[in-house]
């Protein structure tokens, strides 16, 4: 019976102590769970913020990107209406060129033309310098004659 109530007593204490350990098992578990829920909430509020956060950026990255795609619109606008520009400057270029062709076809001509006129220039001073020779000895010629044909008068 001794023996009994020693396995008894030991399982009481036992049982108390197992009791005891499941009681504290139970608030750390109990513990656990409202610090879970509580850091649950902690991060559902992160969260929150960080989403919001990330819309704001968004928000602002997406303006941004309006304005750039409105610049780039402008741009392009612009670049449209200079390209129309350039292609009406072409076509006057075109059409300029096509003008100029005689033009330039005629002073071609007028330069060749040019070209003999400084030559007939250059035969005519060369003419005219033979000719001013010729002329200088035709009056040496001519005063020589004079001289003799007084000579020859003076001895008739």
């Amino acid at each position: 019976d001794e023996l009994r109530a020693s396995i008894r007593q030991s399982a009481e204490r036992g049982q108390a102590h197992t009791s005891q350990e499941v009681n504290q098992l139970n608030a750390d578990l109990s513990a656990l769970y409202s610090s879970v829920a509580s850091l649950e909430k902690e991060w559902q509020l992160q969260e929150a913020d960080q989403i919001t956060k990330c819309r704001h950026e968004a928000s602002e990255d997406m303006q941004q990107c309006c304005v750039k795609l409105d610049t780039l619109e402008s741009r392009m606008v612009t670049v449209e209406g200079a390209s129309a520009k350039i292609a009406d400057i072409a076509d006057e270029l075109l059409q300029v060129r096509t003008e100029l062709t005689p033009l330039q076809d005629g002073v071609r001509e007028v330069q060749h033309l040019s070209d003999l006129v400084k030559r007939v220039q250059e035969q005519e001073q060369i003419s005219t310098s033979r000719l001013e020779v010729q002329g200088d000895v035709l009056k040496e010629s001519r005063s020589e004659s004079a001289a003799l044909a007084d000579e020859l008068r003076a001895s008739i």
